[in-house]
């Protein structure tokens, strides 16, 4: 019997981690839901039930000055254009990419490249945090190495 209860222990144990995810592989599930739930609802900005509050607070700080800005006298500004998209350059739309690749880098983040053909992609790397099962963007990273968030702190008025 006392054998019994070990090797059932010892085989839902095992069975338990086969299925248990890195946290590498949770974050960048993680990034895949946003991709998939934007493509769904036809959107091109993070949405910000995705972000940590820190970065959701700079994405709301974004997004009251760009709903302010005087479009038709103005050309945008370096605010207005840091908007948080998940589709960087050539004004495609999620619909339009070919293919999705989403893996780490070296510094930890889920980079996020999509192809629309012809040579033309977007990539996008995003810095997460995770607790427990639950991962939310802190920052973006555009191809240039640039954080959205940090941008957004900078240009955007208070």
């Amino acid at each position: 019997m006392k054998n019994y209860v070990i090797l059932t222990l010892s085989l839902v144990l095992g069975v338990s981690t086969v299925f248990a995810h890195t946290p590498e592989e949770q974050k960048i599930d993680a990034i895949k839901r946003i991709y998939q739930e934007a493509q769904n609802k036809k959107l091109d900005v993070l949405d910000q039930k995705y972000a940590t509050p820190a970065f959701a607070q700079a994405i709301t700080r974004q997004m009251r000055y760009a709903d302010r800005f005087d479009w038709q006298n103005n050309d945008p500004d370096n605010c207005v254009e840091l908007a948080p998209k998940l589709i960087e350059g050539n004004g495609y739309i999620m619909e339009d990419a070919h293919m999705s690749m989403f893996y780490s880098n070296r510094k930890g983040q889920v980079v996020a490249e999509l192809d629309f053909g012809n040579s033309d992609h977007s990539r996008m790397a995003f810095s997460l945090v995770c607790q427990g099962d639950s991962c939310k963007v802190d920052d973006m990273i555009d191809s240039f190495g640039y954080s959205i968030k940090d941008s957004i702190l900078q240009y955007c008025p208070r």
